[in-house]
């Protein structure tokens, strides 16, 4: 999304839908990231929102002032003393690379690479909604969480290996007890901390979150981008899940090797 000066001319009825508008797009979306667009032409900003809306993203024209005043109450607030000049502010709701990484490595239409994530969202919301209770009261928090960054840490390097899409449906499957993770982990953090500490925890789950997305963001996107292109190394599309793959797995070593909580431990 591109802030930019088209404020002039506009009522105040259309600046509050304007603003109402952008604020319920920014806190939906799961990734946010501010460029620096000046000298960019009319021509090539219309390339640039073709391509981000193929790959799943936002890039629109307001004015920076009403901008600063969308991002209030969002996740995004801190990005308000970025918005200065001549700057662009491009969002996602979807994963980082998935539809570059299918366009790479499998030459997926921008019908299939909707089709895939439709299909990975129905799934995992089946899988959220429907077991993680069960689940959670059979394997208990912290093996919940084991279970849900094991079959990560497989499905990640899956899909760095997958040879079809076939492939990669099957694994949609295997990640998708992923979506265990998060409220586990709450469960039990939300056991070790004292009561009048509560907000705290969930404010800096929230933050930690946002951190997350941002970076990585960034950092897969920047591997992709990089791995893409003649290196002395590899040039693979697939070296991103790779990475997530080993991130992921180190995770899971420190999460082992910390061992159970007082909290976990009465259980």
């Amino acid at each position: 999304m591109a802030f930019s000066n088209v404020e002039n001319g506009m009522d105040r009825n259309q600046k509050a839908e304007v603003v109402s508008a952008l604020n319920a797009h920014l806190a939906d979306v799961g990734v946010v990231v501010v460029t620096r667009n000046l000298g960019m032409t009319v021509a090539q900003s219309t390339v640039l929102r073709q391509k981000m809306r193929e790959a799943g993203g936002t890039y629109k024209v307001t004015k920076n002032r009403l901008a600063r005043i969308a991002l209030d109450g969002t996740a995004y607030t801190a990005l308000s003393d970025m918005l200065t000049g001549p700057v662009g502010l491009a969002t996602s709701v979807y994963p980082a690379i998935w539809a570059f990484w299918g366009i790479a490595r499998f030459g997926w239409s921008e019908a299939m690479i909707g089709m895939t994530l439709a299909v990975f969202g129905l799934i995992t919301a089946v899988v959220q909604g429907g077991l993680t209770g069960p689940v959670v009261k059979w394997l208990g928090e912290r093996n919940t969480t084991i279970l849900g960054l094991a079959t990560a840490v497989i499905a990640a390097a899956g899909y760095g290996l997958a040879p079809d899409l076939v492939t990669v449906l099957i694994l949609f499957l295997v990640h998708a007890p992923e979506g265990f993770v998060q409220p586990a982990l709450t469960a039990l953090m939300t056991k070790e901390a004292p009561e009048d500490a509560q907000g705290e925890l969930q404010g800096g789950i929230a933050s930690l979150q946002n951190i997350g997305m941002i970076a990585g963001t960034l950092l897969f996107a920047m591997t992709f981008g990089w791995f893409m292109k003649p290196n002395p190394i590899i040039v693979s599309a697939d070296v991103g899940y790779f990475l997530s793959a080993a991130i992921l797995a180190a995770t899971l070593a420190y999460f082992l090797a910390r061992g159970p909580g007082p909290a976990a431990t009465r259980r």
